[in-house]
């Protein structure tokens, strides 16, 4: 009888985030995923706080990210952001070019230089990508962290405002970050004084039941 190689997949993330290739092991967050899709699909910007380790990075790209791309759902572009160390700006259009390459959508060589304003940016691919695109700005905080001193960080913060305030562009946002940061958004004020909190999200730890069944059911996937 030849050898057989087993290979059992971890179906616990431990402390790390889940990922969007580890949605079939996540549980517990459904009503949370619902709710934010409901916001997301209501208003221009959405905004996702909860405090270090209750786990808005899992729910975002586990559950609310694969809900939307479904096939028979949504079927939606999402572009998702976590990394802020590098040009923000940067950032922000690779992340949005990806989806929409990853679907085939837009070509590799797809022009991003040629639009060096956000809004602009976003006018010019949008019009390729589903309606509305979804624009996730996940750990928000640490924007402000690394590009508080840095000469790119108040033209960031006033172009992403002026995209999240033009209604001709079928897009909306989401901005996820720990609540401790909050104040942060502050920057914001300025230029979305009558949107910027009217639409928030607070996540809560798991409940016992939630948490029941974060534990239990992947082990049935196994």
């Amino acid at each position: 009888m030849p050898n057989e190689t087993f290979i059992i997949q971890e179906p616990y993330r431990g402390l790390r985030p889940y990922r969007e290739e580890d949605q079939e092991f996540f549980f517990g967050r459904d009503e949370e995923r619902d709710i934010l899709i409901d916001k997301l699909f209501a208003n221009k910007l959405t905004l996702l706080f909860s405090a270090t380790g209750v786990g808005k990075s899992s729910l975002l790209q586990a559950s609310v990210m694969p809900e939307l791309k479904r096939p028979d759902r949504e079927y939606l572009d999402v572009g998702y952001i976590n990394e802020w160390m590098g040009d923000p700006f940067n950032g922000i259009k690779e992340a949005t070019t990806q989806a929409l390459q990853e679907q085939g959508k837009i070509s590799l060589d797809f022009p991003t230089n040629e639009t060096p304003n956000l809004k602009k940016f976003f006018q010019s691919c949008s019009p390729f990508a589903s309606k509305p695109l979804i624009i996730i700005l996940d750990q928000f905080e640490e924007f402000f962290l690394y590009h508080r001193s840095k000469e790119e960080r108040d033209p960031f913060i006033q172009q992403l405002s002026e995209a999240i305030l033009d209604r001709t562009i079928p897009i909306v946002f989401l901005i996820s970050m720990r609540e401790d940061f909050a104040l942060e958004l502050n920057a914001f004020k300025r230029h979305l004084p009558t949107t910027l909190f009217e639409n928030y999200f607070r996540l809560e730890k798991l409940t016992k039941q939630q948490a029941q069944e974060a534990i239990l059911h992947p082990i049935k996937k196994i």
